[in-house]
């Protein structure tokens, strides 16, 4: 069984398609997790009798979001700057520029088809609440045609960039 990454020295299109597969995975998990505790959390609430438990459950609340908002930002960050750096230092032909850009727009349609995905499933009104709760990540996954075509395009420069002498 062959690595995805393994191969070639700065294999670009694996980074892409591991960025929109983790940004989206992770995005999704995180608003679920947070529907779990938002369900659980009258319980708790309601089983607990001390003030410093109730104080500890709202803290816990009142942090993941901004929390775990940041780290989805954190990683849509690293790995956009691993997609470049992948462009930059790629070894492959200049001839299969036509390739890596076919599969790039095919890339940016499934990262469209992800994020309608992700709009038709918080177009609930109780999930439609806990998704704008995390603003980065709605963004994010609300703009996955922008970010996708900002992405590949900043992949391209840097490929050329790379190509033109720089990563040798």
């Amino acid at each position: 069984m062959t690595n995805l990454t393994s191969h070639k020295k700065g294999n670009v299109i694996s980074g892409f398609i591991m960025f929109i597969i983790v940004i989206f995975v992770l995005s999704i998990i995180t608003i679920m997790v947070y529907k779990s505790w938002s369900d659980l959390k009258p319980d708790l609430l309601g089983d607990i009798t001390s003030t410093e438990g109730d104080q500890v459950i709202n803290d816990t609340e009142s942090r993941y979001i901004p929390v775990m908002d940041g780290i989805i930002a954190f990683v849509f960050l690293g790995f956009w700057i691993l997609c470049i750096v992948s462009a930059y230092i790629s070894e492959q032909h200049p001839l299969l520029f036509s390739l890596l850009f076919i599969a790039v727009i095919f890339i940016i349609i499934a990262g469209v088809t992800l994020g309608n995905f992700y709009e038709e499933l918080f177009a609930d009104a109780e999930l439609g609440d806990i998704g704008q709760s995390f603003p980065i990540t709605h963004w994010v996954l609300s703009n996955m045609l922008i970010i996708g075509i900002i992405i590949g395009s900043s992949m391209f420069i840097f490929y050329f960039l790379g190509r033109s002498g720089g990563a040798q």
